[in-house]
């Protein structure tokens, strides 16, 4: 991984590079970047797509829509950006598979066939509810082709249900590993397809990412990727331990599911959300 941080727009920002110079397929960065301009959300409400490689700049562009958005949408834009801890999470990934390569990469089972060889082992506290799920490794939760569903109930929009033989929390991961759902809300207890069969955004395969990397590390994910990307960059240290429950920038209502703790750290003990999409 690159040591190279940028410096703050007011002293130059991002630093560009020619491709070719950094050994990228120029072909693939093409088709990835005209992929991205000709898609039909791009095109009708917008969109922005910023390649960076070695701490260079091999790559951006900018698309006004025919519907929404910003009008124009240049690279001055101030986006309103959604998700956007995935980038900085994503990041973290990275870190983490480069620092405990000796145990971990991309092809590394996540689920695995019995909890001795999981990452994340406390899914095997019930019955895998889908045996696909044995299939799942880092690569697939991390391109979003694990098979998870995509819909993010956060405020409890109908009746909660266990699923035959469940009696703990109503917590993400224990709604992750499919042993609840909300009524008349998809849910996990059976993937979409086989692992690596298939694509869907969804932001629960990340989440169980999360857990693994906690697992391993023995650290929480906010310390850990403060330590290693965001303190680096030089953002506040306030941010690293700010463990939340209400999300009240987007609903003051919206908590994670329930005040009782489970695999998470959650509920009535601390943070409730977990940050990791």
């Amino acid at each position: 991984m690159s040591s190279y941080y940028p410096p703050p727009e007011t002293r130059g920002g991002w630093r560009t590079s020619d491709p070719a110079k950094q050994g990228v397929n120029t072909k693939r960065l093409r088709e990835t970047i005209e992929y991205h301009d000709k898609s039909p959300c791009t095109t009708s409400h917008g969109g922005a797509i910023l390649i960076i490689h070695n701490g260079y700049i091999i790559g951006e562009s900018y698309v006004t829509g025919s519907l929404g958005g910003p009008q124009p949408w240049t690279k001055d834009t101030c986006n309103d950006v959604k998700s956007s801890t995935k980038s900085v999470f994503g990041t973290a990934m990275g870190v983490f598979l480069d620092e405990y390569r000796d145990r971990v990469n991309l092809d590394t089972m996540l689920v695995g066939s019995s909890r001795e060889d999981s990452l994340i082992p406390q899914i095997w506290d019930q019955p895998i509810t889908d045996p696909r799920k044995k299939q799942i490794k880092i690569k697939h939760v991390i391109s979003m082709t694990s098979g998870h569903e995509s819909d993010e109930p956060w405020l409890a929009p109908s009746p909660r249900h266990r699923f035959e033989g469940y009696t703990g929390a109503y917590q993400m991961y224990e709604y992750c590993f499919g042993w609840w759902h909300f009524q008349d809300v998809p849910h996990h207890h059976k993937l979409l397809f086989e692992p690596g069969h298939g694509f869907n955004y969804s932001n629960f395969g990340l989440e169980q990412m999360a857990l693994a990397m906690r697992n391993i590390t023995g650290e929480m994910v906010g310390p850990y990727v403060y330590d290693r990307v965001l303190g680096e960059i030089g953002m506040p240290r306030g941010i690293r331990d700010n463990g939340y429950r209400d999300m009240v920038y987007n609903d003051p209502r919206e908590l994670n599911f329930s005040d009782e703790p489970g695999w998470g750290v959650g509920g009535s003990k601390g943070c409730n959300a977990y940050g990791a999409d």
